[in-house]
Parts: C-alpha cells; structure tokens; sequence
C-alpha cells in the first residue's frame, strides 16, 4: 500500500527528486522566493484570478522547500508568525497596517 504523503510532503518529495533539496541551498531558496514574490506582484496587476492562485503557489511551494531546508515546518512557522503579531495594535495607512 502507498502511503498518501500531505501537501508537505510531496512538495519535499519533489524538490528532493528534481536535486533542490541536496543541490541547492536555503540562500538560493530565500532568493528563488523573491522572484516569485515578484511575480505575485504582477499576477495581481493582470486581474486574473487564476494566475493570481498560481503565482500564490508558486510562493507556497518554494516557502516549504526553505523551510525543510532550514529544519522547520510551515505550520511551526505560521504559528511563531501568528503569535509574534496576535496581540499587536495599529491602523491602515494607505492599505498598509502599521503597528503602534
């Protein structure tokens, strides 16, 4: 029987079967998710929804291949994230929120 891996985990399964996970490093990573971040940015500036999804993926994927680089998980991340920023207070200034 196979094992069904999680979204996780396939996303390693993947980097480690196309040589990113061995062959690259978690700089180049950090780097890679510029470029998509960029990429985002457009995405967003066409109005297509769907672009925007995948472009949003793109971000994800490379997000959980730097993680497993650097000996973490995302949702070990996102909560370290989410309870640095919980109790913080502040406004939107041009759509931007700014802390107190």
């Amino acid at each position: 029987m196979k094992l069904k891996l999680s979204l996780y985990g396939q996303v390693v399964d993947w980097a480690s079967k196309v040589g990113i996970i061995g062959k690259s490093t978690a700089y180049r990573q950090a780097k890679k998710l510029q470029e998509e971040a960029g990429e985002l940015v457009e995405a967003i500036g066409t109005g297509d929804p769907e672009l925007v999804k995948m472009e949003l993926g793109d971000i994800f994927v490379v997000a959980n291949i730097l993680a497993f680089q650097v000996g973490t998980t995302p949702d070990e991340c996102l909560e370290m994230a989410l309870n640095k920023i919980r109790k913080r207070k502040g406004r939107i200034v041009n759509g931007f929120f700014v802390s107190e």
